[in-house]
């Protein structure tokens, strides 16, 4: 009985698909019901001639407007689609190939559907085969997609595949693997093509920074070493970089050679060719006005110092020819002392600034400068750590986290200016411990015994001789 069940249900599927295979208009088959919209995706043949149409349509005519205000979530007539995307590979596989070959407004209704998805399984599952069901998939229609003759007409494509690529890496962050190599080969490829509009060539540095993170996240150098070989991409970043033009831009790159650098300082990679840095200008971006900017000065100083500036990446350029004499800690030092102090004190204005990201960049840079001055020019270093602005920067950082917690960042710049300073005090380290009994740094009394720590350490001592 069911076995002559089965061989009508077959030849019933067959004549359907012989038939909407003939239908000319797709208005004629189309049934506007998540039944019919499932049945679409019921098997491959069924999915091959209108799985694909039908889901594209459905995007059309349920997704956001492209006249009206946008917003982050699909509507709700595109959220019955998220079950089946989840639970059916035909229906996943056609959503990820329109992101290839859909319209405009069709492959942004898909972008915010996976959007959804990756959030909801990265909130409730630590390892799910979505992720690898996505980075394997998108491998492979990123590879068609550049070996299509249509992809110089399809910027909107590539841009919703990038985007969806990074969604991917902001969501998981498993180990480096085959699939990650393979899109990173890909879009390191994308970047030196002329003619890429910027949304493009943001999306795609997007991407390598997550991967690269991601990478040393689980002390994996394949991704860097795979960037760092590129030649044709290092070329493109050493002209972006040189150029400066499109802040956003070059920012992003600025932030991508930084990330590599420390990389290829750590897993001693080898550099073919370095890329230059015009010094005036990265040292003028660290006050720069505009966050972004700022934020990537202060990220490539970091990044220099910290590889004690023996990076084989760059390669430090002086447009203006030097006026001052070299003093005898400038010699072999990438930056004169000069120089330095300038770069201090822009560092020291970003720290207190109300921008929790840049403080958090600029105490570790701090950190950076003087941990690398006093290992290599004592004379410098102790000039740095001594000098009595230290205290007022303390005193400032520490009052305008009056009212809420002390953040890591702020504890860590407390400990590099008074942890390298030689304070000869009998009861020193009982105060240290008795501080750090306490744990978080959340209570006001708590948070008044680290400021007195850190400013005055005798006062911790009354205070807590009073409190015994």
């Amino acid at each position: 009985m069911k076995s002559c069940l089965s061989q009508h249900m077959n030849k019933g599927i067959q004549l359907l698909c012989s038939a909407i295979e003939k239908c000319v208009q797709t208005d004629v088959w189309i049934v506007w019901h998540p039944a019919v919209l499932k049945f679409s995706f019921v098997n491959q043949q069924i999915s091959r001639i209108c799985g694909t149409l039908m889901i594209e349509h459905w995007l059309i005519k349920y997704g956001q407007s492209t006249e009206g205000p946008t917003t982050t979530s699909p509507t709700p007539e595109l959220e019955e689609l998220i079950p089946l995307i989840k639970t059916n590979p035909l229906c996943f596989q056609a959503v990820l190939e329109l992101l290839a070959t859909g319209k405009e407004r069709c492959v942004q209704q898909v972008v915010l559907l996976l959007k959804q998805i990756l959030e909801e399984e990265g909130k409730h599952i630590e390892d799910p085969d979505i992720f690898c069901s996505l980075k394997k998939t998108l491998a492979d229609v990123l590879k068609r997609f550049f070996m299509s003759d249509c992809q110089k007409n399809s910027d909107h494509n590539l841009l919703a595949l990038l985007n969806t690529l990074c969604l991917v890496q902001q969501h998981y962050a498993g180990d480096v693997d085959s699939m990650d190599l393979k899109l990173t080969y890909h879009v390191s490829n994308t970047l030196p093509k002329a003619g890429q509009p910027n949304l493009v060539v943001q999306a795609a540095l997007n991407f390598l920074s997550c991967t690269l993170a991601t990478a040393d996240s689980c002390h994996d150098s394949r991704i860097a070493s795979l960037i760092l070989s590129n030649s044709q991409l290092m070329d493109y970043i050493d002209i972006q970089l040189w150029k400066m033009k499109a802040k956003r831009i070059f920012a992003s790159i600025l932030n991508l050679t930084s990330m590599l650098m420390v990389q290829q300082y750590r897993y001693n990679i080898q550099v073919s060719k370095p890329v230059r840095i015009n010094l005036e200008q990265t040292l003028g971006l660290v006050k720069s006005d505009d966050a972004v900017t700022q934020i990537s000065g202060v990220q490539f100083w970091s990044s220099l110092f910290e590889t004690n500036c023996k990076s084989g990446i760059v390669k430090l350029i002086r447009t203006r020819k030097r006026t001052e004499l070299l003093q005898d800690e400038d010699v072999g030092l990438a930056v004169t002392s000069t120089e330095l102090r300038t770069l201090v004190i822009y560092i020291q204005q970003a720290i207190v600034k109300d921008v929790h990201v840049l403080q958090e960049i600029a105490v570790h840079c701090y950190a950076c400068i003087l941990n690398h001055h006093v290992q290599y020019t004592e004379q410098m270093g102790n000039h740095l750590l001594h000098q009595p602005w230290n205290r007022m920067l303390l005193s400032t950082v520490l009052d305008s986290y009056e009212d809420h917690p002390y953040p890591a960042h702020v504890l860590e710049l407390c400990d590099i200016i008074t942890g390298c300073r030689e304070v000869k005090l009998k009861n020193h380290e009982q105060v240290q411990a008795k501080i750090d009994s306490y744990g978080d740094v959340t209570d006001s009394t708590t948070k008044q015994l680290v400021r007195y720590r850190f400013l005055n350490v005798e006062d911790v001592l009354l205070c807590l001789q009073g409190s015994s």
